[in-house]
């Protein structure tokens, strides 16, 4: 008998072929490993017209020390920022609320959406 697990990072980071930085969450997030993410963020981001796209639909809980480090990160790349998009279920009420809360707190407008594909339209 064989079984195969297959664990994934709880934060991943991939540019896509359309220069969008895709931010994926899986499970809870522990802050040093959304530092380490930040940090290649910080590196992957184009000088202006950065568009982002944040992966939500797996991510388990909220931690506040995560949203201050976005709201920090988002407050100080902001220029460099043209969209955000945070692909979380409509079913997900709290991450709605806290992102919304995030995007109003930083002055960026944050487009929800809950299906994957609408983060990728033009």
């Amino acid at each position: 008998m064989t079984s195969t697990t297959t664990t994934e990072q709880p934060c991943t980071l991939r540019v896509l072929h359309s220069g969008a930085i895709l931010l994926k969450f899986v499970g809870s997030t522990p802050t040093d490993a959304f530092v380490r993410v930040l940090t290649d963020l910080a590196a992957a981001m184009p000088k202006s017209n950065a568009r982002l796209v944040w992966d939500l639909r797996q991510l388990v809980g909220h931690s506040p020390d995560v949203r201050r480090l976005i709201i920090d990160f988002l407050s100080k790349h902001r220029k460099s920022i043209s969209t955000i998009d945070v692909v979380v279920p409509e079913t997900n009420a709290l991450v709605r609320m806290v992102t919304a809360t995030v995007g109003l707190a930083v002055g960026i407008k944050i487009n929800l959406v809950s299906r994957f594909e609408e983060a990728l339209q033009p």
